[in-house]
């Protein structure tokens, strides 16, 4: 068994797997509790920690800090690698990786935030919306003050690109915590990680019901790096939304289609690209219909059910749509991730070094369109050729939506892990997305960004953390042998 095939020659005796299990999840526990250390140094750090709920552990982004945050992730990716074959052959298998993700999600709770700064802007739209300000309007610097410096530059006068959900869930969270950025930061994370608890209630019976193990899809989904580090850590609202769209899909499996469509109405009032998980309740919806165009019906149903729940929940908080008008602001990042940006900044740089300057036509503006289109094909295709696999065609339309997209950040690939995690028992598609998966991961900064003087240290505690995980496994390996010597012992003696 190696680090990138951990499946091969997997002993299959209960004992041993008991054993490999323990102990790579005891190597994700070091890695998670590595990890939260550096980011007392490495972390996306307040600018002024007044209640010193963080103590100063490791000096800000030093070099022992940036290597540790480095060296921990990779401990962390790589324990969750290992278990991944290993927790589909455990007796108590399901039992087993909710601890272990509990376990594993513990330390990152409790530490500063990583990778992204996005959680300062969380709780000063929430502020501003609890001020009676119209965040749709304002950004982080109209509210100024403490809270409001923390904000990524490049946030600064952006607007809320959140629907009311959030708005109204993030003004909740700072009507309790104040001007308290620490405070805030541990609440948002509360509601996070209920998200992801119920999240994971709603995901062990879809997952049996499309013949997934249910251990196997919440390794997938929660046990996720990209899960814990950004939904926990970062606090990201995206488990809002995969809460709501995840709540949709069971209850649609269930056959309550139009109540399904209204929560999943709740999920794209936190971020727009939810609705595509009605392609999973339409089809749900038509089944209990009879007669003629019965799809057509069902899709007319569906969408006006969540409309009407739209429409109320807006009504209700008084908000308005102008989130739907600042989305637009997010198209100014240009993280390196989008094939569409990079393919239009690509032909933008060869006609500069051709004609000496950019083209008149801005081609990061075409190829971004392209890519839409493109997307948009790839949805009607899934649509016609997995018409029996709802919740599957959703995974792929989602991988699609976000890969070809105007703007990638690494966490949005969970609004395709998460479905595929229990609709997909093909081995290849599991291993790819987890690769994919290993890959975003390094993308981001401890400290948020993606460019940086520090590569080369983060370079270097990633070969200390696959420098250890090697040792593990021969140590691993080592023991297996023993015990095959030991029971041919006992067999001879027999």
């Amino acid at each position: 068994m190696s680090l990138l095939h951990p499946d091969d020659r997997l002993d299959d005796r209960p004992d041993a797997l008991r054993r490999a299990g323990l102990l790579w999840a005891a190597v994700g526990l070091v890695g998670s509790l590595i990890t939260a250390v550096a980011a007392t140094g490495a972390g996306a750090l307040p600018v002024d920690d007044s209640l010193g709920t963080w103590p100063e552990l490791l000096s800000l982004r030093s070099v022992p800090a940036v290597v540790l945050a480095y060296t921990g992730i990779t401990l962390l990716c790589g324990a969750w690698w290992q278990l991944g074959p290993i927790v589909r052959r455990l007796p108590d298998r399901l039992p087993f990786v909710l601890r272990t993700a509990a376990a594993w999600a513990a330390p990152l709770a409790i530490a500063p935030p990583l990778y992204s700064r996005d959680v300062y802007s969380y709780l000063v739209q929430g502020a501003l919306f609890g001020a009676g300000w119209d965040p749709y309007r304002y950004g982080p610097s109209a509210y100024g003050g403490g809270m409001a410096e923390n904000v990524s530059a490049v946030w600064q006068d952006t607007p809320a690109p959140y629907g009311p959900v959030f708005l109204g869930t993030a003004s909740g969270v700072t009507s309790i915590s104040g001007e308290h950025l620490v405070v805030g930061i541990l609440l948002m994370r509360v509601v996070m990680i209920g998200a992801l608890v119920a999240t994971t209630a709603c995901l062990i019976p879809l997952a049996r019901r499309f013949g997934v193990d249910p251990a196997a899809g919440i390794w997938l989904a929660i046990l996720n790096p990209l899960t814990l580090g950004h939904l926990v850590s970062g606090a990201h609202n995206d488990a809002l939304m995969i809460l709501f769209m995840v709540a949709g899909l069971l209850l649609a499996t269930r056959g309550r289609p139009l109540l399904a469509a209204a929560v999943i109405g709740l999920a794209l009032l936190v971020k727009l690209p939810a609705a595509a998980a009605l392609v999973v309740v339409v089809p749900a919806m038509a089944r209990r219909l009879e007669g003629r165009y019965r799809m057509q019906r069902a899709a007319l149903m569906v969408g006006g059910v969540a409309l009407v729940s739209v429409v109320a929940v807006t009504e209700l908080t008084g908000t308005g749509f102008g989130w739907l008008a600042a989305l637009s602001d997010t198209a100014k990042v240009r993280n390196g991730l989008s094939m569409s940006t990079n393919a239009g900044l690509l032909v933008n740089g060869l006609a500069w070094l051709v004609g000496g300057h950019p083209w008149a036509l801005d081609a990061v503006a075409v190829m971004r369109a392209l890519g839409v289109g493109a997307a948009a094909v790839i949805v009607l295709v899934t649509l016609a050729r997995h018409r029996g696999r709802p919740v599957y065609a959703l995974a792929v339309i989602m991988f699609a939506v976000v890969l070809l997209g105007p703007v990638v950040h690494p966490w949005y690939l969970l609004w395709g892990v998460v479905p595929v995690a229990v609709s997909s028992r093909d081995p290849r598609i599991v291993r790819l997305v987890g690769l994919l998966t290993v890959v975003l991961v390094y993308h981001s900064l401890p400290w948020g960004g993606t460019v940086g003087t520090d590569v080369l240290l983060g370079v270097l505690g990633a070969v200390l953390g696959v420098a250890v995980l090697h040792l593990v496994r021969l140590g691993q390996v080592a023991q297996e042998g023993r015990d095959d010597e030991a029971a041919a012992l006992q067999l001879q003696a027999r």
